[in-house]
């Protein structure tokens, strides 16, 4: 028992080098549970922070999905938005696949991407729920045959008048199950991308020896799995990287464009909407916690340039997703409150001008 103790302790201390830092020891038990090397007490803040990182992210799509099922409806949420999310969670989860992460990195990346495919299979499955009770409820008019003008009219016209985005739809018979297809296409598209990642990465033979790709990976996604990285050794040159290491950069820097990219619909279609509704505040405010907190423990345990440069597109993505998540907050309070308090003062305002023509009225 003793030597097999022994022997593990010697495996972890030769996986965090220097074992002492500045006077401080490495914590053994953030090294067996996460993989993290932490001695000083920055790096420890560094760790706590990016753990609260982490609580953050794990929360996040939790309010969301309990809205959606609250309104049974997700039509709040912008398609693109949700694609671009689990395309990056995947690249996150094939991450630490391929860098034969701990047990708790996986199962953590593993959730995220559970979470995404719950969101999209709320989506899909509202949206065909929504078609199927307009079909049965709506006014529905079929035209079969020849027109008005006698030509021929092969196409069925079906028209629907509702309330959302979706109140006008005609269906012609050639293509009259494009909609619904269209919806799990997403779904399609989702594993298609992920699993060409996979291979992808396969293809340029990567073992969990790749120093950089063990280190970077962890840095993949929109959930930032801060705590989950195994520290570099001071020793090393953390800028420029070569060969294989190029991967985790490569991993990254698309995670980043995917998950700068996903804020674009979803504030577009606010605006189009003209409205928030629907969507979960407290998972944009978990967002914008979420990315303050990891960049904050980049800051905190190394601030060198090199260290810098390296996790480059990590802190660009995370300040670029910090303007586009205060972007969909300011739009929660412009349309929420302001434009609401807005009409409200509208209202009172048409109600009085109202009450005094009417004044005026009996006084005639």
């Amino acid at each position: 028992m003793d030597s097999n103790n022994s022997s593990n302790t010697t495996n972890d201390t030769a996986n965090c080098i220097p074992l002492v830092l500045e006077g401080y020891h490495y914590i053994p038990w953030m090294y067996t549970v996460l993989g993290a090397c932490i001695r000083t007490p920055l790096e420890q803040a560094s760790f706590w922070i990016g753990l609260s990182s982490i609580g953050f992210w794990l929360f996040a799509n939790l309010p969301q999905i309990i809205e959606n099922y609250r309104k049974s409806n997700a039509d709040s949420l912008a398609p693109a938005f949700l694609l671009q999310w689990i395309l990056g969670d995947s690249l996150n989860l094939i991450g630490s696949i391929l860098a034969d992460q701990l047990p708790t990195q996986i199962a953590t990346a593993v959730y995220y991407v559970l979470m995404d495919f719950i969101l999209i299979g709320q989506y899909i499955y509202y949206k065909i729920k929504e078609r199927i009770k307009q079909k049965k409820a709506n006014n529905i008019n079929i035209n079969i045959g020849f027109d008005e003008n006698g030509t021929n009219g092969n196409e069925v016209s079906v028209t629907y008048s509702g309330t959302d985005e979706t109140q006008s739809l005609i269906v012609h018979n050639d293509n009259g199950n494009t909609n619904m297809k269209s919806y799990s296409k997403i779904l399609g598209v989702s594993a298609l991308f992920f699993t060409a990642g996979l291979l992808w990465l396969q293809s340029f033979g990567f073992s969990s020896s790749s120093h950089l790709v063990e280190n970077s990976v962890n840095r993949v996604g929109r959930k930032l799995l801060t705590v989950s990285e195994d520290y570099i050794d001071y020793n090393d040159q953390y800028w420029p990287i070569y060969g294989k290491d190029i991967a985790g950069y490569v991993i990254g820097s698309v995670s980043t464009c995917l998950y700068l990219g996903s804020r674009v619909p979803q504030i577009i279609k606010n605006f189009r909407r003209m409205s928030t509704d629907g969507l979960s505040p407290i998972l944009f405010i978990c967002a914008f916690m979420g990315n303050t907190t990891y960049a904050a423990s980049l800051f905190l345990y190394n601030s060198s340039w090199q260290f810098i440069v390296s996790r480059l597109p990590w802190i660009i993505g995370s300040a670029g997703v910090l303007v586009m998540d205060s972007t969909i907050l300011m739009q929660f309070l412009f349309f929420n409150v302001i434009l609401k308090k807005k009409k409200e003062l509208n209202e009172v305002k048409f109600e009085k001008l109202e009450e005094e023509s009417d004044v005026v009225d009996e006084n005639k």
